[in-house]
C-alpha cells in the first residue's frame, strides 16, 4: 500500500482581510513652471509665485482590505514545505496631507520705490490604494504537525489615485515711505492621476491546520509600490486690466508602501490528514440536493456560528448641490450706491453668485468589503430555523462625481437705463464620498429545502463609518459694458472653497440567501443585502478677497446631502459549535 501523501502538500483557496498602514514619507510638491505678468513687466528678483506653490505633506494612509488567495504547498523532508501564493485584495488605504509655502517678488518700477509681492501658498494632497494584490514565494517550518510558521516574499501591484489641490493669496505691497496693500489676487488650481503600479513585499506569518482541510492564517507583509508623479495647473486672471495674470504648472510625486497586518482562512484540496490523527474531509461533502439527512450532520441546526465573508457593494445617486453667498459688489449695487438699477431679466445679483456655485452631480460608489460575523440558530421544527446575526466589515466603498454652474447679472445706469456692467460668474466643484467600515444586527428565518440546503430571509439594523469632502471654485468677470470699446474687463475674481465631514450612520437593511451545510460543522453562505444608513450634510466655505479696494469681497458656503444606500452581494463560510449536541459522526472517530 503506497504511503499517503503528506497533509500539507496540495492546492488550497480561500479568503483573507486586514488593515494596512502607510509608511512612506507622503509627497512633494513642486511648481518649476510659472507665469507672472508683473515679474515679466519689471525687473528684478524672479517671482516667488513657483516657491510658494511648493511643498512637502505628510499623508498617513491607512484602511480595510479583503479578499481571497489560492497557492499550493508541497512538504519534504516531514517538517518543511515551500509553496506559491497569489492574492487579491479590495482596499480602502487612503489619506491626505497639507504643505504651505511662501514666496517674495521684488519689482523696481523705476518710479522712486518698489511694489513687493508678498506670496502665500496652500495645499491638499490625496493618495489612495483602490486594489492590491501580490504573487509570493512560501517557504515555511513545521512547529507542530498542524501548525506551520513561514516567511514570504514577491511582488506586489495595486491600483492607486492621487489628487492635488492648491492655491495660493498675492498682497501687492506699494513701498515707499510707508507700505500700502494696493491689491490682493488669488490663484487656484488642481491635478489628479491613476494608474497601476508594480513593486515588491516581504514578510511572514503563521498558519494552522484547524480542522480537516480546513487552516486559519495570520500574516504582516511590507510592501513598496513606488511613486506616482502628476501634474496640476492652476490659474488667476487678470485683474483690472493691470498686467496681473498668474498661471503655475507643478508636479507632485506620491509614495506608495507600508504595512499589511490580516487573517485569512484557507481550505485544502487533495490532502490527507491521517498523519496527524485528523480525517479526510473531501469524503464528508454533502450533495445539498440530497432529501435525507447525511449521518455526517449533525441532528439539528441550533447553535452558535462564527465565520468570514467578502463581497463587492454599489450604489448611485443624483446630488444637489446649493449654497448660499455673500458678494459685496453686489449688494452696495442693490442698495442703488452709484446710480445703478438691476436688470430685471437676469439674475439678481446677490444670488449670481449662489447659482453659479449650485448644481447636479452623480456619485457612484462601489468597492469591495470583507470582515466576519457571528450568530444563533434556532431549529423551530423539522424544516424552519430562526436565529440572529451579527457581522462587521472593512469596506473600500467610494465613489466621485462633479458639478458647474454658471449665471450673470446686468446692471443698468438709473437715469440713461444703458447697460453698463455685466458680471459673469463660472463654477466647477466635485464631491467625494465613501464609506470606511460597514456592519449589520439582523434577525432571519429560513426553510430547510433539504436538511442541509438552507433558503433564508432576513432583516435588521445596518450602521456604518461613512466620510465625503467637496472642493469648490469659481471665477467672475466684470466687464464694463459702457466702456467698450475703450474699457471692457473692468477686473476678475477668483473664490475657492473646500469641505470635508465624517459620521457614523445608523440605519435598516432586507435582504435574502442560501446556507449550505457542505461538511460537519462547516457552511458556505450567498446572500444579498439592501442598506439604508440615511444622509449627511456636506458643507464646504469658501472665499475671495477684495481686489484692489473694489469692494468685492465674496463668500460662499455650499450644502450637499449625500445618501448611503445600495446593494451588497456577498459570500461567506460559517463554523457551527453546535454546542455538545449528540451527531452521529462523533462516534465514528
Amino acid at each position: 500500500v503506497a504511503a499517503p501523501a503528506p497533509m500539507w502538500t496540495g492546492f488550497y483557496a480561500g479568503l483573507n482581510s486586514g488593515y494596512g498602514w502607510g509608511l512612506t514619507p507622503g509627497s512633494y510638491t513642486q511648481a518649476p513652471l510659472f507665469f507672472d505678468q508683473r515679474a515679466v513687466r519689471y525687473t528684478g528678483s524672479p517671482s516667488g509665485l513657483g516657491s510658494a506653490n511648493s511643498g512637502k505633506a505628510t499623508i498617513n494612509q491607512s484602511g480595510f482590505l479583503c479578499g481571497g488567495q489560492i497557492g499550493y504547498n508541497y512538504q519534504f523532508m516531514k517538517k518543511y514545505i515551500v509553496g506559491l501564493e497569489t492574492d487579491m485584495q479590495g482596499a480602502a488605504i487612503s489619506g491626505q496631507g497639507y504643505y504651505t509655502g511662501a514666496g517674495v517678488t521684488v519689482n523696481d518700477l523705476l518710479r522712486g520705490g518698489n511694489d513687493i509681492y508678498d506670496t502665500s501658498g496652500f495645499g491638499q494632497t490625496q493618495a489612495s490604494i483602490n486594489w492590491l494584490g501580490t504573487l509570493r514565494g512560501r517557504i515555511g517550518y513545521l512547529v507542530t504537525p498542524s501548525l506551520l510558521t513561514y516567511a514570504t516574499g514577491g511582488l506586489s501591484y495595486g491600483g492607486v489615485a492621487a489628487r492635488n489641490y492648491f492655491g495660493s493669496q498675492t498682497n501687492e505691497y506699494v513701498t515707499g515711505a510707508q507700505w500700502t496693500l494696493e491689491t490682493q489676487q488669488i490663484l487656484a488650481g488642481s491635478g489628479n492621476a491613476s494608474t497601476t503600479l508594480m513593486g515588491w513585499n516581504v514578510g511572514g506569518g503563521a498558519e494552522w491546520m484547524v480542522a480537516p482541510n480546513w487552516s486559519i492564517k495570520s500574516e504582516v507583509l511590507y510592501y513598496n509600490l513606488g511613486s506616482l508623479t502628476f501634474g496640476g495647473w492652476g490659474y488667476s486672471p487678470n485683474a483690472e486690466n493691470n498686467s496681473s495674470t498668474l498661471a503655475v504648472a507643478n508636479s507632485s510625486t506620491v509614495s506608495f508602501g507600508g504595512i499589511i497586518a490580516r487573517a485569512g482562512l484557507n481550505y485544502h484540496l487533495n490532502t490527507d490528514n491521517s498523519a496527524v490523527g485528523l480525517p479526510s474531509a473531501l469524503t464528508h461533502i454533502v450533495n445539498p440536493l440530497t432529501s435525507n439527512r447525511p449521518e455526517e450532520l449533525p441532528s439539528s441546526w441550533s447553535g452558535l456560528y462564527a465565520g468570514l465573508n467578502s463581497g463587492y457593494g454599489w450604489s448611485g445617486h443624483g446630488l444637489q448641490t446649493t449654497s448660499d453667498s455673500y458678494d459685496q459688489k453686489a449688494n452696495s449695487y442693490n442698495s442703488n450706491a452709484g446710480g445703478f438699477n438691476i436688470d430685471p431679466g437676469s439674475v439678481q445679483p446677490i444670488n449670481a453668485l449662489s447659482q453659479a456655485n449650485s448644481g447636479w452631480s452623480s456619485v457612484n460608489q462601489s468597492g469591495f468589503i470583507g470582515g466576519l460575523q457571528a450568530g444563533y440558530n434556532y431549529q423551530l421544527a423539522s424544516k424552519l430555523i430562526a436565529g440572529v446575526e451579527a457581522d462587521i466589515q472593512g469596506s473600500t466603498m467610494q465613489g466621485s462625481g462633479s458639478y458647474s454652474g454658471r449665471a450673470f447679472a446686468d446692471y443698468f445706469r438709473t437715469r440713461t437705463n444703458r447697460l453698463s456692467y455685466t458680471h459673469q460668474f463660472v463654477s466647477n466643484g466635485d464631491i467625494q464620498a465613501a464609506m470606511n467600515w460597514f456592519g449589520t444586527m439582523r434577525g432571519r428565518i429560513g426553510y430547510l429545502l433539504t436538511p442541509s440546503l438552507m433558503a433564508y430571509g432576513t432583516g435588521g439594523l445596518s450602521y456604518g463609518g461613512v466620510n465625503a469632502q467637496t472642493n469648490f471654485i469659481s471665477s467672475m468677470n466684470s466687464v464694463n459694458v459702457s466702456a467698450v470699446p475703450h474699457g471692457g474687463l473692468q477686473y476678475a475674481q477668483m473664490l475657492t472653497g473646500k469641505g470635508q465631514t465624517s459620521a457614523s450612520l445608523l440605519g435598516w437593511t432586507a435582504g435574502a440567501g442560501v446556507e449550505w451545510m457542505l461538511m460537519t460543522d462547516w457552511s458556505l453562505k450567498t446572500e444579498v443585502l439592501y442598506y439604508d444608513l440615511g444622509s449627511i450634510n456636506l458643507v464646504g466655505n469658501g472665499y475671495s478677497p477684495d481686489v484692489d479696494n473694489l469692494d468685492s469681497y465674496q463668500a460662499v458656503n455650499t450644502k450637499t446631502s449625500i445618501l448611503y444606500d445600495g446593494v451588497i452581494a456577498r459570500m461567506g463560510v460559517n463554523y457551527h459549535f453546535d454546542l455538545g449536541k449528540e451527531r452521529s459522526v462523533i462516534a465514528k472517530y
